[in-house]
Order: structure tokens, then C-alpha cells, then sequence
């Protein structure tokens, strides 16, 4: 076990993290995007995932994180073009599959799956963190600030 965690160490690494505040009866809707590309907490390449820890939990009405399944099954150089042509994926807000999560559970997301999420519409927050962790051999993009990793 020591040799094991050893290695996971050695090879990943928390790349960032977030705190994601869902008011209730306020706010939009976040509309569908991959995680990979993007100029916020970004690797080189789709060698990350992000964990998003459900501190309130996460229903239909609440505003869940809805997926696309099978949509993270594109390659980088795809993903990039999309990205660079901003492509719009012309999907409603019921489109794809809700996560519904009960407090303290924690959903995986892969970089490059299609995502969305409707508007809050309960009277309650939803409130998630998001750790972000990758390979430690790949950097984020761009220069960052050492300690806060914002751009320079």
C-alpha cells in the first residue's frame, strides 16, 4: 500500500479547486462545455478529471449537472477544434441525463464529457466544491501565478 500511494503521488497532483454556489431562484443556467480546453484550470492535454464534492446535494429542480452520455469519447485535437470554432451544441436544458446526488457525495467528471447545468429553481443553494486532479507531468496552460495559479 505505501509503494502504491507512493507512485500516485508521484504521478498525480490537485491541480485546483472551486466552490460552486447555485442560488436559490437566482442566477442562469451554465450552459453545455467540455472541461478540456479551457483557460481555467487547464492541462496541456485531457489528463485530469475534476471530483465535485455535493455539499447540499444536487436535484433535477436544484439545478443538477447534466451529462451527455458517450460525449467525452472525442480526441484532444477535436476537442481543441470545437473549442477554437466555438462551437455551440444547440442542446435544451433537459437534454442528457441529471447527476442526482445526495449531500456528501462525490461525482467524477471526465474532462472532455459534454456538461451542462439548468438554473436553480428551489428555494434551497446548491452548493458543490470542485477539486480538479492530473497528471504531475503535464502543466497547466499559459503562466501562472505560483500560489493561486491565476494567469499571468
Amino acid at each position: 500500500m505505501g509503494r502504491a500511494m507512493h507512485d500516485f503521488l508521484r504521478t498525480y497532483r490537485a491541480l485546483g479547486y472551486a466552490r460552486i454556489l447555485k442560488h436559490p431562484r437566482f442566477g442562469r443556467r451554465v450552459g453545455w462545455h467540455r472541461d478540456f480546453p479551457n483557460g481555467y484550470m487547464c492541462t496541456a492535454e485531457s489528463s485530469f478529471a475534476r471530483a465535485a464534492l455535493c455539499l447540499d446535494g444536487m436535484t433535477e429542480a436544484s439545478g443538477a449537472i447534466r451529462f451527455i452520455p458517450g460525449s467525452h469519447a472525442i480526441s484532444d485535437a477535436d476537442a481543441r477544434h470545437e473549442k477554437a470554432d466555438k462551437v455551440r451544441h444547440g442542446l435544451d436544458d433537459g437534454a442528457g441525463v441529471a447527476a442526482d446526488c445526495e449531500p456528501g457525495d462525490v461525482l467524477l467528471i471526465h474532462p472532455k464529457v459534454l456538461h451542462g447545468s439548468p438554473m436553480n429553481t428551489t428555494r434551497q443553494p446548491r452548493r458543490n466544491i470542485i477539486l480538479q486532479a492530473g497528471t504531475s507531468t503535464r502543466f497547466l496552460n499559459g503562466k501562472r501565478e505560483s500560489i493561486t495559479g491565476q494567469p499571468l
